[in-house]
């Protein structure tokens, strides 16, 4: 039997080449349906009558016409006889049906019959193409966002399909790969293609056969975009027919899905909850810093989660641990933790007590995690345009080397990292040179602040040994030069305590200081280029850095040396800030001073962290985290990204 398909529209038709120039055609029997063919001289319409021969050569083409004339669905059998030197049975199925599969091609919420640009993916406000959020959360009633996806099998309108026969589901093997196709029997799901989390490859399914009574399946992503998963999920349907050992698509439809990336959010979005961990025993315990952040936060009247000794294990760097962002589509927004690869004592904390019903985890591995890997090193900034590219969900920023340095000492972000960070698309990395100091993380140079007053709505806030420097000399000009720094502290166990004069008359300790502010200036053309910022967008905040000289001269890399005031947690319009320990004039430190008087519609809070985070190699956002609201304007997928492209037309 061959088998073709027709449409269920009335009077729809389907052209059969019958294969011969000579000889007769005689139909025998039709269940139903109109044969009939162009006269090959006239151009009319033949019709082909039961058990009455027709010459082939009168057909236009030796081709026939099979038509339905209700368009009423279901598998109908054609019987012709064809005869050359002797006869031959000629047997067609016909099945009057649409092989249609179907995705929420329209974004509205609801999987319609056949939406336009099911097959395509367009970026834009009016853009097509389904999305579907990776299921990565831990759900466990009814009442929470579902993740999974529907795929629509549209009813064929028959019960059964012919011996040979089959309605095939496909897809690739790097999208199974990364995703699962779900059936539901009544009290749970099982897999009909893809893989299920936990399970080996060699259980991977990329094809099954679905029944011809149509069904809704359900698409559940594991992975996020990745450099071996660009994150497209392409299904394709086929009527099958086997042909000897060989097979033959009889009808075919496809459905292209995006999965929805993972995406940070900037200072300048509304904090709705600060995670920290307590530290109450040893030198270093953080009771102070504590009580001074929990002040801080009830202000703004703010959630202040406090891990216990017992989920962190002597870790107190909840900002290297996890990175807590979120991913969206038009059904829902759900927020993602992304927990580094740094794994440390927090490391169970973010998969043990974060991980929930509509709170996602995931981790990116492959490579062995150094310093910047930690997600200190990893921010991203406000909302910017640069030379007329819109990021309307501003940039990712992380630290590492100089462009075009490879030497075998110089350091950088993980490349599995890297490029799943790049692979998002929709925040498009770019990287600062942080390889020069110790920890090496970009939120100890680089801070954005919102103030509504600025042109852009944010500020840049930059570490700068030369406003530290200035600041000093004001005062020793304005007859200050006794004026004590870091009283009472200690710094490596020695004391730290000296005047404004002092500091200043340190020429090893400066010279130093002028390198690293031609590495900052260095970065602010960076930020400049990537960002589009101008001079008006900065602000110089003074912060000085160890100078480390080795015996010929050259500096060994660096850390902060006073609390370090870039490294803060913003919090709307307030900034609590590590208390840097200057010099006091007047009954005022200097320094403090100087952050209020660069920021005047800030509140600003200093707390203490010399003992518990300055003098362990970080300040008080490294010790701190925070859940901020999404994008709530801007969606992913209404501007295309840089990289990206629309795909318009896809043709089996």
């Amino acid at each position: 039997m061959h088998m073709v398909t027709i449409a269920p529209i009335e009077g729809a038709t389907r052209e059969i080449r019958l294969g011969v120039q000579r000889g007769t055609v005689t139909l025998r029997s039709s269940d139903g349906l109109q044969v009939a063919g162009w006269d090959a001289v006239t151009g009319s319409l033949l019709t082909l009558r039961q058990d009455e021969p027709l010459a082939v050569s009168k057909l236009f083409d030796s081709t026939i016409l099979l038509q339905t004339p209700t368009g009423e669905k279901g598998l109908f059998n054609v019987h012709l006889e064809l005869r050359v030197d002797e006869p031959e049975r000629l047997d067609i199925g016909v099945l009057v049906a649409h092989v249609h599969l179907d995705c929420d091609a329209d974004r509205d919420g609801a999987v319609g019959l056949n939406e336009e640009g099911k097959a395509n993916w367009i970026w834009g406000e009016n853009g097509r193409g389904a999305m579907v959020l990776v299921d990565n959360d831990r759900d466990v009633t009814s009442e929470t966002l579902d993740e999974r996806e529907p795929i629509v099998v549209r009813p064929l309108g028959v019960d059964a399909l012919p011996p040979g026969v089959s309605l095939r589901l496909s897809t690739a093997p790097e999208a199974a790969l990364n995703m699962s196709l779900l059936r539901w029997r009544g009290d749970t799901y099982e897999k009909v293609i893809g893989r299920l989390p936990g399970e080996a490859p060699q259980q991977l399914v990329t094809a099954a056969t679905v029944h011809p009574s149509g069904e809704t399946l359900y698409l559940a992503a594991h992975a996020y975009p990745g450099p071996y998963f660009e994150g497209l999920v392409i299904f394709n349907l086929e009527l099958v027919q086997e042909v000897g050992a060989a097979e033959r698509v009889i009808a075919a439809d496809r459905v292209m899905l995006r999965v929805a990336p993972w995406i940070m959010t900037p200072n300048t979005q509304p904090a709705v909850k600060i995670y920290t961990t307590r530290v109450a025993h040893g030198k270093n315990n953080n009771a102070e810093f504590l009580a001074g952040l929990k002040a801080a936060v009830e202000a703004e009247k703010l959630t202040l989660e406090i891990i216990e000794a017992g989920d962190h294990r002597d870790d107190r760097w909840i900002q290297d641990e996890i990175e807590i962002g979120y991913s969206q589509t038009h059904r829902g927004t759900i927020p993602v933790v992304f927990d580094s690869p740094r794994d440390r004592g927090l490391d169970s904390y973010p998969e043990a007590k974060m991980l929930g019903a509509d709170f996602g985890h995931f981790v990116v591995g492959g490579g062995v995690p150094g310093s910047l890997d930690s997600f200190g090193n990893l921010e991203v900034s406000p909302p910017v345009t640069v030379g007329g590219k819109n990021y309307p969900l501003g940039r990712v920023i992380v630290g590492g080397r100089r462009d075009n340095d490879l030497a075998h000492d110089s350091r950088q972000m993980m490349a599995e990292v890297r490029q799943f960070l790049y692979s998002q698309r929709v925040q498009f990395p770019f990287e600062l040179y942080t390889d020069w100091l110790a920890v090496a993380h970009v939120d100890e140079i680089v801070c954005f602040v919102p103030d509504e007053a600025a042109p852009k709505g944010f500020r840049c806030l930059l570490a700068s040994p030369a406003k530290t420097k200035a600041v000093l000399l004001d005062l020793h000009h304005g007859g200050h030069g006794d004026a004590i720094l870091f009283e009472g502290k200690t710094r490596d166990g020695a004391d730290a305590q000296c005047t404004v004069t002092e500091m200043l008359d340190d020429a090893p300790f400066w010279k130093a200081n002028e390198h690293y502010q031609t590495v900052m200036d260095e970065n602010r053309v960076i930020l400049e280029r990537e960002l589009g910022l101008v001079s008006a967008d900065f602000v110089q905040i003074p912060v000085a850095f160890r100078s480390a000289a080795r015996p010929d001269g050259s500096l060994r890399r660096t850390l902060a040396y006073f609390p370090d005031m870039v490294n803060h947690l913003v919090v709307g319009t307030t900034s609590i800030v590590p208390k840097p320990y200057g010099p006091v004039v007047d009954g005022e430190c200097a320094f403090e001073k100087a952050f209020k008087s660069a920021l005047p519609g800030r509140r600003v809070v200093f707390i203490d962290d010399w003992y518990s985070y300055h003098e362990m190699s970080g300040e008080v956002h490294c010790g701190t985290n925070a859940l901020r609201r999404p994008f709530s304007a801007s969606k992913w997928w209404s501007v295309k990204p840089e990289g990206g492209y629309d795909i318009k037309e896809l043709k089996f």
